[in-house]
């Protein structure tokens, strides 16, 4: 901060003193300015209501806002709502609705449905000592909410000029009591703004000399929050420095964050010694005040009166009034412009809006619009007519980049027009009010507000997608209502819903109010117009959807060949469609014209199919594709002839084949069922009832006896009777006998004949030497090589199967021989495979019973 250099000298005090206040009077031009000329007063029946005129094109005709009003009216602010009414404020010092010659401030509304104003509403009925000065904010509820600078002693405001703020609620369409914003604030409090946030908060700032600043200007901030409906105490936003802080600007971004511009003579932050435009903003989350910054860095002279506005992109846009001989701006005062991308914090490089001006150009007014255009109108002092100011428009083209020429906007007007207001509505459509004493239209040499609206911007279109939707050729149509004043149409497409058409290029421009866009890939497709002319774009237009669903191309389906057909299989060609994703197969013993009541014998996703056919005749096929959005109409027909022979025609190379086969077939199974099955089993020989102590087993040329223990006698050890062994019980007492029976005799003979009957390929002597020689280990190896043998001999036997599959397919006499060979190969591996799971078990028992020795 600057520490304020004090002098007590009495006449430096006065000449500070009339420095300030006359600084202060023309300071307040800017929004307030007084005019206390009188003229010849007319006559005020009532308050009609004021129709405005809307030129067909360019510019509308000039309408005087305060017609009936016979001295001065300034100090305007204006809003739009969500139906594009315009609220309007202003101060005015005529008796208009019996308030007095005082000046008041009023408040009158501008129906978009039926163009006309409303009656004036009188808002600030609760004060006496109106100084002017009013702006006006909206919320999301349509509450209107107006700051004005006011003298009047309310609530023990005192009577310093304080800021005043009401509300008009919407609902009731009355006006709450009077508040005091600046209540604690003991000094000239002047040139207020407001703004709401995205909660209904209310922000305001304003200059005032209250503490801690006292001898000049600086720029306060207050905030009124929407639930408790309190003021905050006030902040010092500027730096208390030796200078005035005035014109003070005021905007919020869509986090809600406040930013706020004004103009101050100080050389702190290296602005040099001379005004510039300062900024600064209030992180609402973190409730801290960033740095100060000097916007007008390039300027090294005098800078004045910012404005700023903030795009719906979050861009901060700033306009001054400077005199510096920037890039060649001459020393004139012109109109300076710069750009801050919020995110980033990247400022852009000055640049000079009235380049090619040579006067005076002051007070300029901002606007951006949906597509980033910047729209800026100032008054201008002409050299040739130092008592006419007139008005002038020019607008920033953000594709090129470009500044575009100067437009005279009060080109009627031959007197004063100053102070410019300039607002875009939903439509992109510009309205300008300004104060003028023109006397235009019998208003009188008395300072009026003037309006102006820009129809060069076309209403936005209302688009529709003419049917059928979905198209099933690819074709989608737009229609559109004609909108007055537009040349051409931009037509703009995307694979989404479109919000905005920023950084999107065309897909065609017609003079048109209907388009045709042809698609050759199926989906859904959205579509916005923006209706232009030579002045701009209007608005994106409601966004529209197309459904492109087109079914694919029918197959062309190759003759079948051959047409006479003896084996039954039919093959089907046709060429590939690249959309579709299947092919359905149709078949018919009639030609087929369509397919409507037929149900397809197949669906597949190949070009490509096979059928086949047991029964002699005719047939006819057709194909059909298809894909997510629908199936294509049917392929040509194409037709074939099933005749298939009764007999079999057997190829004389065929039957040799067969007659060797059967031999070969003969032949391996007898010498394999003699060398490994035959030759492996013993056979027992038959007893006689004389001779059954004996047991003979006869296995291949050989003869084995065995012959089990004689009977003997058993005595009873209860009765000493004498039994034979055959029996089990004592035949005199009947108590059971020792010793082994008969029968556990018997039971042993099985089991010697089941020992020797085993599988060998010489001998039983052979098997049962070999075998009782091996321990448990070769036992178990010799198991697993028979098992793996095994496998091999299933592998083999699934070879079989492939082949006789193989010679199926080939259809005719190889059928019969490829079941022959079949039947030859199967029946050794059988033989082999059931010989050798005989020994793997035979081994399993042998091992079984030396394991159960070994314990």
């Amino acid at each position: 901060m600057v520490e304020r250099k004090r002098s007590n000298k009495f006449g430096l005090i006065i000449f500070l003193n009339l420095l300030v206040f006359s600084h202060f009077i023309l300071a307040f031009p800017l929004d307030n300015k007084l005019n206390f000329g009188d003229r010849n007063k007319e006559s005020l029946v009532s308050n009609p209501p004021v129709m405005l005129n809307i030129a067909a094109r360019g510019w509308g005709l000039l309408e005087v806002f305060t017609k009936e009003s016979v001295n001065f009216s300034g100090g305007l602010s204006f809003v739009f709502d969500d139906s594009g009414n315009i609220h309007l404020v202003w101060v005015d010092r005529t008796d208009l609705i019996g308030e007095g010659s005082d000046l008041d401030v009023f408040y009158r509304c501008w129906n978009a449905s039926s163009g006309l104003w409303t009656s004036i509403e009188w808002v600030s009925s609760e004060s006496t000592q109106v100084l002017g000065g009013a702006s006006i904010a909206i919320d999301e509820s349509g509450n209107l909410h107006v700051l004005w600078i006011d003298a009047t002693n309310i609530n023990g405001s005192g009577a310093d000029p304080d800021i005043f703020y009401r509300c008009r609620n919407a609902s009731t369409s009355s006006w709450n009591p009077t508040e005091v914003v600046s209540i604690n604030c003991t000094k000239k409090s002047g040139g207020a703004q407001i703004a709401i946030d995205g909660m209904g908060n209310i922000h305001a700032v304003w200059m005032d000399k209250s503490e801690p600043s006292w001898l000049y200007y600086d720029i306060f901030y207050a905030c009124r929050d929407n639930i408790s409906g309190t003021w905050t105490p006030y902040e010092v936003v500027s730096q208390v420095s030796q200078y005035d802080s005035i014109c003070s600007s005021l905007v919020i971004d869509a986090s809600n964050n406040i930013h706020v511009s004004w103009e101050e003579w100080t050389s702190d932050g290296g602005s040099g010694n001379d005004r510039d435009i300062f900024y600064r903003s209030l992180n609402v989350s973190t409730g801290n005040w960033t740095s100060i910054e000097v916007v007008s860095t390039e300027s090294m002279d005098h800078s004045y009166y910012p404005r700023m506005i903030i795009s719906p992109s979050d861009y901060l846009h700033f306009v001054w009034a400077d005199i510096s001989d920037y890039y060649g701006a001459g020393s004139d005062r012109d109109i300076f412009y710069k750009k801050l991308d919020i995110a980033s914090h990247t400022w852009s490089t000055t640049e000079v809006v009235t380049s090619e001006s040579q006067d005076t150009s002051e007070t300029a007014s901002i606007a951006v619009d949906e597509f980033e255009n910047v729209h800026v109108v100032w008054h201008e002092h002409e050299a040739s007519d130092p008592w006419h100011q007139n008005l002038y428009y020019k607008y920033r083209n953000v594709s090129t980049n470009q500044w575009t020429d100067i437009t005279s906007v009060a080109e009627e007007c031959i007197g004063e027009s100053k102070y410019p207001k300039i607002k875009l509505d939903a439509n992109n459509h510009i309205h300008l009010f300004w104060q003028d004493n023109s006397d235009y239209n019998n208003s009188g040499t008395d300072i009026d507000i003037f309006y102006k609206k820009s129809i060069w911007v076309p209403n936005k279109p209302t688009i529709e997608i003419v049917p059928p939707n979905p198209s099933r050729n690819g074709c989608l149509t737009l229609n559109w209502n004609n909108i007055t004043g537009a040349i051409e149409y931009f037509v703009y497409r995307a694979n989404s819903p479109i919000s905005s058409v920023f950084g999107m290029s065309p897909i065609g421009v017609t003079s048109l109010n209907e388009y045709s866009d042809i698609i050759t890939t199926n989906g859904f497709y959205y579509y916005v117009i923006v209706a232009s002319n030579a002045s701009g774009n209007s608005s994106i237009s409601n966004c529209v959807w197309g459904w492109v669903a087109i079914p694919p191309e029918p197959p062309d389906l190759n003759p079948i060949s051959p047409s006479n057909d003896e084996d039954g299989i039919i093959i089907l060609n046709w060429n590939v469609i690249p959309t579709a994703t299947f092919y359905y197969i149709y078949r018919s013993k009639e030609f087929i014209t369509s397919v409507g009541n037929m149900t397809p014998i197949a669906q597949i996703t190949t070009n490509f199919y096979q059928d086949h056919i047991t029964e002699n005749g005719g047939y006819y096929y057709a194909v059909v594709a298809g894909n997510a959005t629908g199936t294509s109409n049917i392929s040509n027909c194409v037709y074939v002839n099933v005749a298939i022979p009764s007999d079999l025609f057997i190829d004389p190379l065929v039957l040799v084949l067969i007659i060797i086969g059967i031999i070969a077939i003969i032949g391996s199974s007898l010498f394999v069922y003699t060398k490994y099955f035959r030759r492996s089993k013993g056979t027992r020989l038959k007893q006689t009832p004389q001779d059954r102590s004996k047991i003979q087993i006869k296995f291949l040329d050989k003869t084995i006896d065995i012959i089990p223990p004689a009977p003997v006698f058993i005595n009873c050890p209860s009765c000493g009777l004498e039994n034979k062994n055959d029996l089990v019980f004592c035949k005199g007492c009947g108590c059971e006998l020792e010793g082994k029976s008969l029968g556990i005799l018997a039971e042993e003979r099985r089991e010697a004949e089941r020992h020797v009957q085993v599988e060998s390929q010489t001998s039983i002597v052979d098997h049962l030497d070999q075998d009782s020689s091996m321990t448990v280990a070769q036992l178990s190896a010799e198991i697993k090589s028979r098992k793996a043998r095994n496998q091999i001999y299933s592998c083999l036997f699934c070879m079989t199967l492939f082949i006789w599959y193989l010679f199926f397919q080939w259809g005719g006499g190889w059928l019969a021989l490829g079941a022959l060979v079949w039947i030859g190969a199967f029946l050794p591996i059988a033989i082999l495979y059931t010989a050798n799971l005989r020994r793997i078990k035979d081994l399993e028992k042998l091992r079984t019973r030396k394991l159960e020795s070994n314990r």
